[in-house]
């Protein structure tokens, strides 16, 4: 068969439409496929990193409950620690009281024995004319009691509180039994003239005091910075009467190991008597 040029022409037009349309419509496609790929991306990229940044302030603030949780912790074990120091001191005190009402209770049981530890010629010296007046004799024993004591702290002492007892816990020596080494303090088992010294080895770069206390008053005090210091006194006791050595700042640290020394002897023993002239 036989076609005219025109005929030709649009079979070819047709032809060439129809391989075009075929091969446009996958490219198309491809493309379309491909946008929604790049914008599934950014999509996905977005939220992930939103997610990172939720994610981020939530660790900010876990670390901040963190650390706060951290430091109440760290007050609480302080408060706990200075509580269970009060409370030592307070222990101490009782034992003291208890060791004082019994020393009162032995010295109410007192034999004549002790009336020969007096100076019998004091009486006879006073004049008559000073009736009335309230003196004091005193006189040395004649068998005189042994007392003496060597104390150390073994455990480091961490925050004491202000006026809190130091306790030097291990007596290496215990003479007559006067020290008290879970309180720190000495109660005199005689009266007469005793011998005190201590040592303290302050553990941090400050500076800090201490001092020596009889009855609950400051005799003597001490200055720590840094170094070992010691101090030294010669007291008159009456039975019963206590010595102890406290940190005198709040919330200090003093080094263990032998470094901090409490010691005392009895120097002469005496009896002292109060009694009304004339």
């Amino acid at each position: 068969m036989a076609f005219t040029p025109p005929v030709i022409i649009i079979l070819f037009y047709l032809v060439t439409s129809s391989v075009a349309d075929n091969t446009d419509k996958p490219v198309t496609e491809t493309r379309d496929i491909a946008k929604e790929f790049d914008d599934f991306k950014k999509y996905v990229s977005t939220k992930l990193e939103a997610m990172a940044e939720t994610h981020a302030r939530d660790m900010h603030k876990l670390e901040e409950i963190i650390n706060a949780q951290g430091m109440q912790i760290q007050k609480l074990e302080s408060d706990n620690a200075m509580k269970d120091s009060a409370i030592q001191d307070l222990q101490g005190k009782i034992e003291k009281l208890t060791a004082k009402k019994n020393n009162g209770f032995q010295s109410a049981g007192k034999s004549q024995s002790d009336e020969s530890f007096k100076e019998t010629s004091t009486k006879s010296q006073v004049s008559p004319k000073k009736r009335g007046q309230q003196h004091k004799m005193v006189g040395r024993a004649s068998v005189e009691s042994k007392v003496a004591f060597f104390a150390t702290v073994t455990t480091q002492l961490e925050h004491l509180g202000k006026d809190q007892d130091i306790i030097f816990d291990h007596a290496v020596t215990n003479v007559g039994n006067g020290y008290l080494p879970h309180h720190g303090t000495f109660v005199a088992p005689v009266s007469g003239t005793y011998v005190f010294s201590v040592t303290l080895l302050h553990g941090e770069e400050e500076t800090t005091y201490g001092h020596f206390v009889v009855n609950g008053s400051i005799v003597a005090k001490l200055y720590l910075y840094s170094q070992q210091t010691s101090q030294l006194i010669i007291v008159n006791l009456r039975k019963g009467d206590d010595v102890s050595v406290q940190n005198a700042d709040l919330d200090r640290t003093f080094i263990c190991s032998q470094y901090c020394t409490f010691s005392g002897f009895l120097l002469y023993e005496v009896s002292s008597v109060d009694q009304i002239v004339g």
